[in-house]
């Protein structure tokens, strides 16, 4: 990461790897949906980074937390196309070390 390719080139070239080019405008464009699928459920939204956002979720939500992340989950996947982990905690730490979990146990 943050090397020019020419460095590495034949490292490439050994192991037949292959570099891609960034494509930002879609990345945004995904980014942008898979939020947008989030506001079904709360207006309150961090956006941190193009691929990793923070919502606030309301007490007095009617679902479970486990039914909420996945069809937090399910919308975002119909929508865009890309699966997406969901951790919930009272703080954003706590949210991401949940999402870890929740990785290792699937």
């Amino acid at each position: 990461m943050g090397v020019p390719l020419f460095q590495i080139r034949h490292l490439l070239d050994r192991h037949n790897g292959v570099a891609l080019s960034s494509h930002y405008t879609l990345y945004d464009d995904m980014s942008w949906r898979f939020q947008s699928c989030l506001e079904d459920f709360t207006p309150d939204i961090e956006h941190h980074s193009i691929d990793e956002v923070f919502v606030k979720m309301p007490l007095s939500s009617l679902r479970s937390l486990s039914e909420t992340g996945r069809e937090m989950r399910r919308q975002v996947r119909a929508l865009t196309g890309v699966p997406v982990s969901v951790g919930f905690g009272e703080t954003k730490t706590l949210a991401k070390i949940a999402i870890e979990i929740a990785i290792m146990w699937n």
